[in-house]
């Protein structure tokens, strides 16, 4: 595309020649590299709607304008030629070009009543649903816009989807036992991110079995570091009441203040207020011990 000439009478160009020259040579620019590209039918087709409907607009209202703005009529007519050359290199590069395009879902009609049946490729299925990917059925049928019972039937019709890897018991203990070599301390929720992270899906019990047969010792040690939480107990009703507050709802000046019996679970107040003051939770409390008695004692997170 040829520059933009200086102006006429050694002025600057208005901000209006400036602005249709820009979107001019950034539709001309993108367009011209799809040529230099191994584009499919569609891609360029799509490249010559736009630059039909893009350029030769603005290309007309230079001329148009011309002689308001001093716009030079050999620099137009070259501009012209430019564009002229462009759209006719894509509609060549559009019959010559050698990159099929994969049609994702083909509609087979059959003349009976119901909904046409419709054929999902083969091909690309098999390039979808391969592991490193990590597309779940869902996503993928979004994608090709059919439903997912779809999807699903065609990839069993086709060979491809198979929700676990078919992987031999003694070929999952090697893998378990090259990962308890490198990580010894890690547990089996790791393990199966490590197998996931290969491309491999295994049932979770069948990774639980692998690590009792390979490292039944050191799970048993892991064991022993877990933290052993004493049960909460309370003695009796009454004996001690638990209280706090909800403040997600702030921002709409809401404030959730509740009391609950450790022993029975008991709902004894709740209240929404509007302000997260000590009055207000104090008449909370009030107004459960009227209904409910008075504890003996109180708990919050304070």
């Amino acid at each position: 595309l040829p520059p933009l000439p200086p102006h006429p009478d050694n002025a600057p160009w208005s901000p209006s020649v400036y602005n249709a020259y820009d979107a001019l040579q950034n539709t001309f620019r993108h367009a011209s590299n799809v040529l230099s590209q191994d584009a499919d039918a569609k891609r360029l087709e799509a490249h010559i709607e736009k630059a039909t409907e893009d350029l030769l607009p603005i290309l007309e209202a230079f001329e148009t304008h011309a002689a308001v703005e001093h716009i030079p009529l050999p620099w137009l007519y070259s501009c012209t030629e430019a564009v002229g050359h462009l759209i006719a290199g894509l509609c060549q590069a559009q019959e010559e070009t050698n990159v099929a395009y994969i049609e994702p879902v083909k509609v087979v009609r059959t003349g009976k009543r119901g909904r046409p049946r419709k054929h999902l490729n083969p091909q690309l299925l098999t390039e979808a649903m391969d592991s490193q990917r990590r597309m779940s059925l869902t996503k993928l049928a979004q994608l090709m816009g059919v439903s997912r019972p779809t999807l699903r039937k065609q990839l069993l019709l086709n060979g491809v989807y198979s929700k676990f890897t078919s992987l031999s018991k003694s070929e999952l203990d090697d893998l378990v036992k090259s990962f308890r070599e490198a990580k010894p301390d890690s547990g089996v929720r790791y393990l199966i991110g490590f197998l996931r992270n290969q491309g491999l899906h295994i049932q979770k019990r069948r990774v639980y079995s692998a690590v009792h047969r390979v490292d039944g010792l050191g799970r048993i040690v892991r064991q022993q570091r877990l933290i052993r939480r004493k049960p909460y107990e309370v003695s009796r009703p009454h004996a001690l009441w638990h209280v706090d507050g909800h403040h997600k709802l702030i921002l709409w000046g809401i404030v959730i203040h509740g009391f609950v019996d450790g022993y029975s679970r008991t709902i004894t107040g709740l209240r929404a207020s509007t302000n997260n003051r000590a009055s207000t939770v104090l008449e909370v409390f009030l107004a459960a011990v009227g209904e409910y008695g008075l504890p003996s004692r109180v708990r919050g997170d304070r």
